[in-house]
């Protein structure tokens, strides 16, 4: 899904599409900077600077596990650019079993000021 906003003289195109292999290193900074942006003294700081000493680790891992059959994610791009994902799957409530649910939703703060 693509979508242009034209606001005050400002152009930004949205694109909502699934996660591709080539998004794992985007994903995983993305995580870093929201949880050290969201977290900040409310988990220690210890385990945020381990997100920060892991985050190629954890690329790595992603991409090489990467399977384009189990891929319930997906990505949001502002001007060709990766500033957040969100995961889904179905809903463990059973009452409402034909539906699913978004599980993780996580946006790169600083690129979301324009």
């Amino acid at each position: 899904m693509k979508v242009t906003l034209i606001k005050e003289n400002i152009h930004m195109n949205y694109t909502i599409r699934k996660r591709t292999k080539e998004d794992c290193k985007d994903i995983a900074h993305i995580v870093t900077i929201a949880w050290n942006e969201t977290y900040k003294g409310i988990v220690p700081d210890w385990f945020l600077e381990e997100l920060k000493n892991n985050e190629e680790e954890r690329f790595k891992h992603s991409y090489e596990s990467f399977d384009i059959n189990n891929n319930n994610q997906l990505v949001l791009e502002v001007d060709n650019e990766v500033i957040g994902f969100v995961n889904f799957g179905p809903t463990e409530d059973k009452e409402y079993q034909d539906c699913g649910e978004i599980i993780v939703a996580k946006k790169a703060p600083e690129k979301c000021t324009k």
